[in-house]
């Protein structure tokens, strides 16, 4: 790249035939606002359009683990269309909500069901709110994935979750990633 003085100082050639180009720069400045148009008004369509049947549309960087969402600033415990299901936590080291420490193991569990889970909410696939709380106050929701099947039960399915209610970390920590 090339500079040269511009009278006000050195730039690189491009600027300096831009500048002296105002039907070039008013060109290139109404496709910078057009693509910046076209990028605010898809990320304002994606979350105004209306969701589906009372649900929310949700894809897997809201994810926050295996079993736990995070959508409008509320967190959203997940579980399945047949019955609650249990996720291994993430962060080694910290405390689960039972008071247990989890370990080196439970977390790598964690990070593999969260990588999964991820890439099973793509495009298409819908929360929905069943109206009850668990005992720490966070709403229960189900996901449906694009084709209908229940997110749970595919996490379940691949052995990156439990049946259960409460945190099994004996069942991880047992388990060789």
């Amino acid at each position: 790249m090339e500079f040269q003085d511009n009278g006000s100082g050195w730039a690189p050639d491009w600027l300096t035939a831009l500048a002296a180009d105002p039907e070039l720069a008013r060109i290139l400045a109404g496709a910078v606002i057009l693509l910046a148009l076209m990028a605010l008004g898809r990320a304002f369509w994606l979350e105004a359009r209306p969701p589906p049947r009372g649900g929310f549309h949700v894809e897997g960087i809201h994810l926050t683990d295996g079993d736990s969402l995070r959508l409008g600033g509320e967190s959203y415990r997940l579980t399945g269309r047949d019955g609650p299901f249990n996720a291994p936590e993430t962060r080694a080291g910290s405390r689960g909500r039972d008071g247990v420490p989890v370990t080196e193991r439970e977390a790598e569990w964690g990070a593999k069901a969260l990588l999964h889970g991820r890439r099973l909410l793509t495009r298409g696939s819908v929360l929905l709110p069943t109206g009850e709380r668990e005992r720490y106050g966070r709403p229960l929701a189900v996901i449906r994935l694009p084709d209908g099947r229940d997110y749970g039960a595919e996490m379940i399915r691949a052995g990156l979750a439990v049946g259960s209610r409460r945190r099994e970390h004996d069942h991880w920590n047992a388990r060789r990633p």
